[in-house]
């Protein structure tokens, strides 16, 4: 989830109050306000590869830029569809026919989402004496009668001209594929990890940007620093590599995912609802996973654990973070380093404000920083979740072993989820893996080389197979998973004595 928090000024750097936004600040932020019952949940996956959950909401009462008796579409970015899924942090929950009261922020494009991501959502019930609830449970939990309520937002709210229904903008483009769901949440879903640590490869994320305000010097050193105090656990298997500087693009925390692990600062993209004042979203992470209990490349148990495969990572650092006044540089390290948490498949380890575990709240998976100049560091709760989800023993040591285990990861790429695709380059492909278990298998010198020789010649099949295949992004994008197995296959062919 992300991180919300409330920073306050004229407080020493490093001294955080991390609570949700005010009743006026979320009021004041929102363009509608309205109390009404869910209808149908959608999830789409857009040309350009976004992926968004649509939820109709039929107003009863409009407290704020809206009609009663009409309708309401709200986007949220992410969702599962298929095999994969876009899994963003902070999501509110909604379900199919429970009943809401839901602040609204209208996106630039005339779309709508939750304001505050989970902050903006309260589900209505009713108490054992018929007194309706309104609550909220993330980050802690807020409950309050509803007839009060509303009329404390009614006072706050100063009706204008109503916001548009959430029917406009690039959110609610015709889908390429569109599926039905009971339910817009996260919670519950099929854990997820990153399957190339087992192969020994590293985990590389790229800097799109830097953060103006605290300079390149301080952002490049709390990146680095975020990715060390993930890498450095002893006894745990992930390596998390700061690579080459990358470009600034929409991301999986915006609901894209394009192959690539960005980590981005000043939100360019529009993917973090702005701040009010210092309260609200300081950045997001989140990451693109698919589960398929059927495909070893796409499921895994570790330690009693079935995962999904994690394929990309995104953190997108909010705007303006470096004009709060107790938002200081080691503050904005301990930010970083809990996004990259999440985008490497962590949750919170608690999201209790008065958790009375010490372990649990001294957790940099934390539902909230902790702001006391620790930084990117991680604790013992962090510590067991590197150990749980990437134990070290289950690394392949041998090079010949770990070449295989990246066969074994395959050739599809992101770009071609949901496409119907032609099986023979996975035909070809399947009897190039086989090569190189058997490689990985064998007992002497020429047997190894003889194995990788077969491998390569698959590989040149699988490769032929795709061009007369798979056109367009999704065959380039397998071709160029072919070719660095080509490369790491060669590479252990010539170095074999």
């Amino acid at each position: 989830m992300a991180l919300v928090i409330t920073l306050l000024a004229g407080r020493a750097a490093g001294a955080t109050v991390l609570v949700p936004m005010s009743d006026e600040a979320l009021v004041a932020s929102s363009d509608a306000i309205v109390v009404g019952r869910v209808g149908t949940i959608t999830t789409a996956a857009l040309a350009g590869g976004r992926v968004v959950t649509r939820i109709t909401l039929a107003v009863e009462r409009a407290l704020k830029g809206a009609a009663a008796g009409g309708s309401l579409v709200v986007t949220e970015d992410g969702g599962r569809i298929g095999r994969s899924a876009v899994v963003v942090f902070g999501a509110p929950e909604y379900t199919t026919g429970e009943r809401v009261l839901a602040f609204l922020r209208r996106r630039a494009d005339g779309s709508l989402e939750t304001n505050g991501l989970a902050l903006g959502k309260y589900a209505l019930a009713d108490d054992a004496g018929g007194v309706t609830l309104a609550r909220r449970a993330v980050p802690s939990v807020d409950e309050r009668p509803l007839a009060a309520f509303v009329g404390r937002v009614a006072a706050l709210a100063a009706q204008g001209a109503p916001a548009q229904d959430g029917r406009a903008g690039l959110a609610v483009a015709p889908p390429v594929l569109e599926t039905a769901t009971p339910a817009f949440t996260f919670i519950g879903d099929t854990p997820s990890r990153w399957f190339d640590a087992d192969c020994g490869d590293a985990v590389p994320f790229s800097l799109g940007n830097v953060d103006t305000g605290f300079g390149d010097a301080v952002s490049r050193a709390v990146a680095a620093q975020s990715a060390a105090a993930w890498t450095d656990v002893q006894g745990g298997s992930l390596t998390i590599l700061i690579g080459p500087d990358g470009s600034p693009a929409p991301s999986v925390v915006g609901g894209t995912g394009d192959g690539r692990n960005i980590i981005q600062f000043e939100d360019p993209f529009s993917e973090v609802q702005d701040l009010v004042g210092c309260s609200g979203v300081l950045a997001r992470g989140g990451f693109l996973a698919t589960f398929d209990s059927d495909d070893p490349a796409f499921s895994k148990t570790v330690g009693g654990v079935t995962f999904g495969r994690i394929v990309e990572g995104d953190v997108t650092v909010n705007q303006g973070l470096s004009g709060c006044p107790a938002l200081d540089a080691p503050a904005l390290g301990e930010v970083l380093a809990h996004e990259m948490g999440h985008a490497i498949g962590f949750g919170h380890s608690s999201g209790d404000p008065d958790e009375t575990d010490p372990v649990l709240a001294d957790a940099l998976m934390y539902f909230r920083i902790h702001g006391d100049g620790r930084g990117a560091s991680v604790r013992q709760d962090d510590v067991a979740a590197v150990l749980a989800s990437y134990p070290e023993s289950v690394v392949a040591t041998a090079p010949l072993a770990r070449l295989s285990c990246r066969f074994d990861l395959g050739i599809f790429a992101i770009s071609c989820f949901e496409q119907q695709l032609s099986a023979a380059p996975f035909a070809r492909f399947a009897k190039a893996r086989a090569a190189a278990a058997k490689a990985s298998r064998s007992t002497t010198a020429k047997k190894q080389r003889k194995q990788l020789g077969k491998a390569l010649a698959f590989l040149d099949k699988t490769d032929r197979a795709i061009t007369k295949g798979i056109p367009g992004e999704c065959g380039t994008g397998m071709k160029a998973l072919v070719a660095d197995l080509r490369a790491r296959a060669t590479a252990a062919r010539e170095g074999i004595q």
